[in-house]
């Protein structure tokens, strides 16, 4: 897990990707955080990447790190909408995730990587494949 979140991090922007009915969805994502040793990301209850992974919770991320290895990320969404888990995204995330900063049109919610599958590819040495 260390090596996936040192990757992200140093990333800073990674793509999710999402099904919209029997087309892809691709959008920057930035919000990621290990919470009681799961990886999970957030979104707005308004935005269509949360209606998508409603109808359909498989997902995929793709980033390139800095040194041209990629990682990607394969799994399914698993909502989590206990307290404790928005308590440790607004301190991970303050700017975003804080009580003042939600509206109607933002109205967080978080989900882990359920049944994932990292993998991290190195040219010319191939592909690392971590667990979730």
């Amino acid at each position: 897990m260390k090596e996936i979140l040192e990757f992200l991090q140093d990333a800073g922007i990674f793509y999710f990707a999402t099904a919209d009915g029997d087309q892809p969805a691709v959008r920057p994502f930035a919000f990621f955080m290990e919470f009681e040793g799961k990886l999970y990301f957030g979104t707005s209850e308004a935005r269509n990447v949360y209606k998508q992974l409603q109808a359909n919770q498989k997902f995929q991320i793709a980033v390139v790190g800095k040194d041209m290895r990629w990682l990607r990320i394969t799994g399914k969404a698993h909502f989590d909408s206990r307290p404790q888990v928005f308590e440790a995204a607004v301190a991970a995330q303050p700017q975003t995730f804080a009580k003042d900063r939600q509206t109607p049109d933002f109205l967080p919610v978080f989900f882990y990587v359920e049944n994932g599958e990292a993998t991290i590819y190195t040219l010319p040495d191939g592909e690392k494949k971590i667990k979730l």
